[in-house]
């Protein structure tokens, strides 16, 4: 796999990316779950004509990171706080203090048993 491929395969999926976003606006379906089912179907695809491609995994993990994290700054984009809604915000952060509060005591159970 040559730069020319690896260049023109990132232009194919910008210029996916902005066709399923203007799709997205027209039919209120989320952008990001019509690119991870056309992810589903190159992939089935691939491996319908036994395509291998020649990527080291360490590669695909970090393309896999930075997609997680971008799908999950994109929702974040979309929230809207308002003050009627400061009390749901609240009780996550609660909740992590009570868990974190009581690792100590859960570990040493989860360490009786083994």
């Amino acid at each position: 796999m040559g730069s020319y491929s690896i260049l023109i395969g990132l232009s194919v999926a910008v210029i996916l990316s902005y066709l399923f976003d203007v799709v997205a606006r027209a039919t209120r379906v989320p952008s990001v779950l019509m690119l991870l089912l056309t992810g589903i179907a190159l992939r089935q695809a691939a491996d319908y004509f036994n395509f291998t491609p020649n990527i080291p995994t360490v590669v695909l993990e970090i393309f896999g990171i930075i997609g997680l994290i971008m799908i999950v700054l994109e929702g974040a984009l979309d929230l809207k706080l308002t003050r009627d809604k400061a009390p749901l915000s609240g009780a996550p952060f609660w909740l992590l203090r009570l868990c974190w509060s009581c690792r100590p005591w859960l570990l040493r159970c989860c360490c009786r048993l083994t």
